[in-house]
């Protein structure tokens, strides 16, 4: 990718899936439409189901000049208002841990991932992750496993 002088310009939208009820997508794309990162996520039983965030890798802590882009937490942030705005004070996921970095970034956006909930989804472990967007849930509180149904 070539140095950039000018502030980039990113697009967000959120669009619901066609044939899957209660399924969101975030998208980011440059002022070009070029896709560069996003979020699914799902509606169930009053909390949000994270299924997936990614951000190419190209986008990951970029920054031009001295403005950095945030694309990664900027999803995670427009995820969280529309919870919000829905009444939706929780969110869970699964990430893997072997994904560089992805336990640091969780944590760093205010999320909680206890070593206890570690499972194993197609024989790679993985490890559970929640936020309480009202901030009164304690660690130890334990949750469902419905994100591998």
């Amino acid at each position: 990718m070539e140095e950039q002088k000018e502030p980039m310009e990113f697009k967000y939208s959120l669009r619901q899936y066609r044939f899957k009820p209660n399924h969101y997508k975030i998208t980011c794309s440059t002022r070009d439409h070029a896709p560069v990162g996003s979020v699914w996520f799902e509606v169930n039983n009053k909390k949000i189901c994270l299924h997936n965030i990614s951000v190419k890798e190209q986008y990951r802590r970029f920054q031009v000049g001295d403005k950095k882009y945030h694309i990664g937490s900027t999803l995670l942030s427009i995820m969280e208002n529309f919870a919000k705005s829905h009444n939706i004070y929780l969110i869970e996921g699964k990430f893997y841990p072997s994904i560089e970095g992805a336990r640091d970034f969780y944590e760093k956006n205010g999320y909680v991932v206890p070593n206890a909930t570690r499972t194993w989804a197609n024989y790679d472990e993985t490890w559970t992750l929640y936020k309480d967007l009202h901030q009164t849930i304690s660690p130890k509180t334990t949750f469902t496993n419905e994100m591998s149904k």
